[in-house]
């Protein structure tokens, strides 16, 4: 096998390393202390098991309230921003519509300003003679 299509290990490595301290290893100790009953106010840290789920899983606890307003408000908000969507963009499509070009400027103008405020920023960090930093 060609050496040089080998893709090198180390290309990936600060990516990897990076994932695994920002996700990895945050989620890995969530669910540690999920089994513990420590909190930010006391260092001492005992095992509890599965009490805490068993806490929040109880038929009337306020948790299980709190999961299922979280469930609702997201499939309502998906389904609702999807048809929304939906319909704005097959509306945007008919020939009876009348100044198509302007409404879909200004439905679509918050996705560009990010991308446009950027450029304009290093636009202006840029030197006027030389096109480098300054």
């Amino acid at each position: 096998m060609n050496r040089k299509k080998i893709y090198p290990w180390y290309y990936a490595a600060g990516a990897a390393i990076l994932f695994f301290l920002l996700c990895f290893l945050p989620g890995v100790l969530g669910i540690a202390y999920s089994f513990t009953d420590w909190n930010n106010f006391s260092d001492e840290i005992h095992f509890v098991g599965l009490a805490n789920y068993k806490t929040v899983f109880h038929g009337n606890s306020e948790y299980m309230k709190y999961i299922v307003n979280t469930l609702w408000f997201t499939v309502a908000t998906t389904v609702l921003k999807t048809v929304v969507g939906l319909a704005l963009g097959l509306l945007l499509t008919q020939t009876f519509i009348k100044g198509k070009n302007l409404h879909r400027m200004i439905i679509f103008s918050p996705q560009v300003m990010s991308y446009l405020v950027v450029g304009l920023v290093f636009r202006s960090m840029l030197h006027p003679t030389t096109g480098f930093f300054k």
